[in-house]
């Protein structure tokens, strides 16, 4: 979990970006900087928080690797 943490602050920190638009500049656009700055939440902003945001990249990387193990296992086994 730390390194998806180190992750998304060190994507946060580049923040959208016009010449590469990946998966993150995406939520970057959405992300609802009124809560992740402690400043409470704004029912106005729908938006991801940093603390979702790790949550998902995490997520994200457990997926991605049970899914390659999956796909390595069977193509070992054939």
């Amino acid at each position: 979990m730390r390194r998806a943490i180190e992750v998304v602050r060190a994507r946060i920190s580049r923040g959208p970006t016009a010449e590469r638009k990946d998966f993150w500049h995406f939520v970057l656009q959405n992300l609802d900087e009124t809560h992740t700055s402690g400043q409470g939440f704004n029912p106005d902003k729908i938006g991801i928080t940093e603390r979702e945001m790790y949550a998902n990249a995490f997520s994200i990387t457990i997926a991605g690797s049970e899914g390659t193990a999956t796909a390595l296992t069977g193509a070992t086994f054939l």
